[in-house]
């Protein structure tokens, strides 16, 4: 599959109890962190993100979520298919400009 082929984009909101446990998807996932805090663990490692942060979920990667700090949580996500990664690719990044934010809400 290609970018082109496949992608969906859309806001989620979570209750401050929220908890997803551990999963994978056959394609990538970029989460935008817009409102609260996530806390991710990906291969033995936790991961807060916040808000202007950026988590990304390579195909294939485990991955267990859950809102953290007894707040709502509020995420843009977009699923997409595309090769061009580095198995080395962070799980965690700022979005410094807001930009993937601004591009996650175009979608």
């Amino acid at each position: 599959y290609t970018l082109a082929e496949f992608h969906t984009a859309h806001i989620i909101t979570f209750g401050a109890q929220w908890h997803m446990p551990s999963h994978t998807h056959w394609f990538h996932e970029l989460i935008v962190v817009e409102r609260g805090c996530i806390r991710v663990e990906v291969a033995g490692s936790q991961y807060d993100a916040h808000p202007g942060s950026v988590l990304l979920y390579q195909a294939g990667t485990a991955h267990e979520e859950w809102a953290e700090g007894g707040l709502p949580l509020t995420t843009r996500r977009v699923a997409f298919c595309w090769d061009g990664f580095d198995q080395n690719e962070p799980v965690v990044r700022p979005d410094g400009r807001g930009r993937v934010g601004t591009m996650a809400a175009w979608l």
